[in-house]
């Protein structure tokens, strides 16, 4: 009977994941007129953590960054390491932003298939005058996929797609 339920809880996840409704959650789970804080942004820091089962596996995180760093390079964007994203970030005016991508994906057990989550994260470094200063990073960009999935290349797939809509929403408010 477990197997039953497993078998009908996934059918009904997936059901929902590709139903019409996902693009309406994709469209709420992005920040309302967070687009237009895209504008004049030029250089990024991208970070990625991919998880199975709970640890880090470091040869799929490598495939993510690899194509991570391709499309932002495509898109025109410079890509700094971490230690620039910190000097960058201090001058106050620089457009830089952080990019946080977030892969988990859990074997779903006597099935072949893995349910996975995929969040990505774009901020950028906000400053309030008073005294102090306050500096912070607001988050300018957002989308969150789920669903399962049978091996690793399915979910680089969903990445992509997912690194697209950023690089959509993007060049829309920085035509070239």
């Amino acid at each position: 009977m477990n197997r039953k339920m497993l078998f009908v809880f996934t059918l009904t996840l997936c059901l929902c994941a590709g139903s019409s409704a996902s693009p309406v959650l994709a469209q709420i789970q992005r920040i309302t007129g967070a687009e237009e804080a895209l504008g004049g942004l030029t250089t990024i820091h991208p970070r990625i953590q991919y998880y199975e089962d709970g640890s880090p596996k470091e040869g799929n995180r490598t495939q993510l960054q690899s194509d991570l760093e391709g499309m932002l390079g495509d898109a025109g964007l410079k890509i700094v390491d971490a230690a620039d994203f910190e000097r960058l970030v201090a001058s106050r005016s620089y457009p830089i932003a952080l990019l946080d991508m977030e892969v988990r994906m859990s074997k779903i057990p006597d099935t072949e298939l893995n349910i996975y989550l995929l969040s990505i994260k774009v901020r950028q470094p906000v400053f309030l005058s008073r005294k102090p200063v306050v500096k912070f990073l607001a988050s300018s960009w957002e989308n969150t996929d789920f669903g399962t999935a049978r091996d690793f290349p399915y979910v680089r797939g969903a990445a992509k797609e997912s690194l697209e809509r950023f690089v959509q929403d993007l060049r829309g408010q920085n035509p070239q």
